[in-house]
C-alpha cells in the first residue's frame, strides 16, 4: 500500500515540550507473508494450538519498512501499528463510535492537538487479527468497532485522565494471534523476533520525542518483554495493567487499572 506525507513533530519550541501535533493522511500498512513452517500456517490459514486450549490464527508480518533516518513522521512510520489513547465520545451504548477515527482529523477536530502527550505510552503484547484485514486506517489499532472487541473498556477507563492522549502500540509487531501464550512460546524460539521489535520499540519511542515516559503495559506478558528487553534508563516507570481482554465490567476495570496506574 502506498504511503502517504504526514508529519508529527513535537511541540517543545512552542512552550509545550509534552505535547505533539499529528498533521494526517494515509499510512504505512505491514506487508503480510507467510508465516514459517515452525507454525505450519500460511497467510490467511487457520493454525492448531500451540501451547493454548484453542485454535487461533497467527500470522508473521515484515517489519514497517518506512524508517527513515531522523524522521518524526509518526503516522508514515508508525500509524499501520499504533495509535493514541483518545476516542469519539460514546453516544447511548459503552461500544459505540469506537471505530470513528474523525477525531484524528485536526481540521474537524483542533483539540486534538492539545491532548495528545509523549510522556505517557501505553503497550500491549501483539495484534489479536491480521491488520491487512482489519485495518483500514492509520491508528485503527485499540480503535476496533468490532461488537466482539474490548478496546472500549481502555476508553472508559481513561477518559478525563492525566493518561488520556498516551501513545500506544504493541511491543511485538510480528506476530499476530488471539493467544498470548502461543506468541510467548513462539517468541521463546525465535529471539531474532523479540530484539527486532524492541529496536522498532525504541524507535517509537525516539520518534515521540519521549524522554523517560511512563510506560503502562497491558498484561504480564507485555510487561514482562518490556522489563526483560528495554533498558530502565529508557523509562520513568514501567506498570503491569490488567489487561482489557480480562472479565470483568468496565467500571471495575476503570478501577483496578487507574489504581494500579497510580501506583508508585
Amino acid at each position: 500500500m502506498p504511503c502517504g506525507a504526514v508529519v508529527m513533530e513535537d511541540v517543545g519550541t512552542q512552550g509545550n515540550p509534552n505535547r505533539a501535533a499529528n498533521v494526517a493522511d494515509n499510512m504505512c500498512t505491514p506487508l503480510a507473508e507467510p508465516a514459517p513452517a515452525a507454525l505450519h500456517a500460511t497467510h490467511g490459514s487457520q493454525l492448531q494450538t500451540l501451547g493454548c486450549d484453542d485454535p487461533y490464527s497467527a500470522h508473521i508480518l515484515k517489519p514497517e519498512s518506512t524508517l527513515g533516518a531522523g524522521s518524526r513522521n509518526i503516522k508514515e512510520r508508525h500509524g499501520g501499528y499504533a495509535s493514541w489513547a483518545v476516542w469519539a465520545e460514546a453516544s447511548g451504548k459503552p461500544k459505540s463510535n469506537m471505530g470513528d477515527l474523525t477525531i484524528f482529523d485536526p481540521d474537524a477536530k483542533p483539540s486534538l492537538l492539545q491532548t495528545l502527550t509523549n510522556d505517557v505510552v501505553m503497550v500491549g503484547l501483539n495484534f489479536s487479527k491480521p491488520p491487512d484485514e482489519s485495518f483500514d486506517a492509520p491508528f485503527r489499532n485499540f480503535h476496533d468497532p468490532s461488537p466482539r472487541a474490548n478496546d472500549f473498556k481502555i476508553r472508559y477507563a481513561f477518559i478525563n485522565t492525566p493518561y488520556y492522549g498516551a501513545y500506544m502500540t504493541d511491543i511485538i509487531k510480528s506476530v499476530v494471534t488471539v493467544a498470548s501464550s502461543a506468541a510467548l512460546q513462539y517468541l521463546k524460539t525465535n529471539p531474532a523476533v523479540v530484539k527486532e521489535s524492541i529496536a522498532t520499540f525504541r524507535e517509537e519511542l525516539a520518534d515521540l520525542g519521549s524522554s523517560r515516559p511512563t510506560i503502562l503495559a497491558f498484561g504480564a506478558a507485555a510487561h514482562r518483554l518490556i522489563a526483560d528487553n528495554v533498558p530502565a534508563n529508557a523509562y520513568s516507570r514501567l506498570v503491569k495493567l490488567t489487561h482489557y481482554s480480562h472479565r470483568i465490567g468496565k467500571e471495575e476495570y476503570s478501577r483496578t487499572v487507574l489504581s494500579q496506574a497510580d501506583s508508585r
